[in-house]
């Protein structure tokens, strides 16, 4: 995926001009892509990022910890029969 000028963000939910910037940036030509002059020193320094402690990272607690029952738990994950999720069938070429 290649950014050429012509994206455009939603207007709700409001995405900082921090983010715009980060994600465009992220998705441009490579000749311009963030990265490409500093490596992960530029994409760590980028405005986005500002108030990280890259360093102490790694000791922070996660922002949300999942409870599973087991390793194969996935009952964070929606499912199509509880939730009214609409399948897409191959046989069809549309939705149930």
């Amino acid at each position: 995926l290649m950014y050429d000028g012509h994206m455009k963000f939603p207007e709700t939910p409001e995405v900082s001009a921090e983010a715009k910037d980060l994600i465009s940036r992220f998705i441009s030509a490579p000749d311009v892509r963030l990265g490409l002059n500093g490596g992960l020193d530029e994409v760590m320094t980028h405005p986005f990022f500002a108030g990280i402690a890259w360093s102490e990272l790694q000791f922070s607690d996660p922002p949300f910890l999942p409870e599973l029952d087991s390793p194969l738990d996935v009952g964070y994950f929606p499912s199509a029969i509880t939730e009214g999720v609409e399948k897409y069938t191959v046989q069809s070429g549309s939705f149930d």
